[in-house]
């Protein structure tokens, strides 16, 4: 057998497919990317506490998404993380859905958002009242 080793080919591949998720498969996936957050915020806080630091209040923001499915459409989630961690005390974390996206199998999308503030120096002020 002969293999002829040639130059790659620069293309681009497009995935235009829909994936129906059971009940049970979203509720796995749900749960497990909340573990994992979890896991994951855990393992920041060990890493930290095993650093030598003076910071005695740490504040952390981070995001995460979920790809689900609703109707016929697919739907994009993004959620906000705020974890706040004092020294001694047990870490408060609280979550938010902060932007839907939602796409037709027409390819039409609409996006439906928290209000949030702009500034120049801050992207994380989101309206939550």
């Amino acid at each position: 057998m002969n293999i002829e080793i040639v130059k790659p080919i620069d293309c681009k591949v497009v995935v235009n497919h829909h994936v129906e998720l059971t009940e049970e498969e979203k509720l796995e996936a749900r749960q497990q990317a909340i573990k994992r957050a979890e896991d994951e915020g855990y393992a920041k806080m060990k890493q930290q506490r095993e650093r030598a630091t003076r910071q005695r209040v740490l504040k952390e923001i981070e995001y995460f998404g979920i790809i689900t499915t609703c109707d016929g459409f697919q739907v994009m989630r993004y959620f906000h993380i705020n974890v706040y961690r004092k020294a001694d005390e047990q870490a408060r974390y609280n979550c938010s859905e902060v932007v839907q996206r939602w796409l037709s199998p027409n390819g039409k999308e609409a996006i439906v958002a928290r209000l949030r503030g702009m500034s120049i120096m801050y992207y994380d002020i989101w309206n939550f009242s």
